[in-house]
């Protein structure tokens, strides 16, 4: 609806510009003053239309017809979603280059994983004697997910966990700090920040999401 309104608003906002334009070039042959305050008059009226077109078109209609669009976007079926992931650990080991192991990060509720993303490696990197850096992307294992009807429904979503392969952590590692950006249908951010916590079974959790889809909420 917004969409049909701007494109009126600026087709009103061409026509008045030109009929200012051609009333210019009249005035500019009148003879006659008493005529020329006429055109005068009408050239601020076309003036003033192309002026209220252009507001209605870039400033209203614009931002209005972008609201719905992204209201309708929250609608639609997940169609493909990435985690980016970073995790700062402190442990005896340390951790340099590439490590494949099955790697996964994933937004669950109860025991079902709703959005599960998938590699085969993490990369790790030494930040000084007992800690590293380990990162990750994953892609989408629509497989191992139980995807939502729509990417709204994700809200649904009680906790997030990361799990860096079958013991390539040892239990008892600390997590200092973390971060989890999903992507969801390739404009859909998801920012969670990742508490500290001991490791156990090279798993991590975020059990409180809240305020992590207050954008959805809001509707931005």
């Amino acid at each position: 609806m917004y969409g049909t309104l701007k494109r009126i608003a600026e087709y009103v906002g061409l026509a008045a510009i030109l009929i200012t334009i051609a009333l210019l070039l009249v005035q500019a042959r009148t003879q006659t003053e008493s005529a020329r305050r006429v055109l005068r008059n009408w050239t601020l009226v076309g003036a003033s239309l192309s002026l209220v077109a252009y507001v209605g078109s870039v400033l209203v209609f614009g931002p209005l017809q972008a609201r719905q669009d992204k209201l309708a976007a929250y609608s639609e079926p997940i169609r493909s979603a990435t985690a980016s992931v970073s995790l700062v650990i402190e442990c005896e080991e340390t951790y340099k280059g590439t490590h494949f192991a099955g790697t996964f990060c994933a937004l669950a509720r109860g025991d079902s994983l709703i959005l599960c993303t998938l590699t085969n490696q993490f990369i790790g990197r030494s930040l000084n004697e007992n800690r590293s850096l380990l990162t990750f992307n994953a892609e989408l294992d629509k497989a191992a997910s139980v995807l939502p009807e729509s990417v709204s429904a994700l809200t649904e979503s009680e906790y997030a966990k990361i799990t860096l392969g079958k013991d390539k952590i040892p239990d008892g590692a600390r997590l200092i700090e973390g971060e989890i950006v999903f992507t969801v249908n390739g404009s859909f951010h998801i920012e969670v920040d990742v508490p500290s916590q001991e490791i156990h079974n090279s798993t991590v959790f975020v059990r409180d999401l809240e305020g992590v889809f207050a954008s959805f909420q809001r509707g931005r």
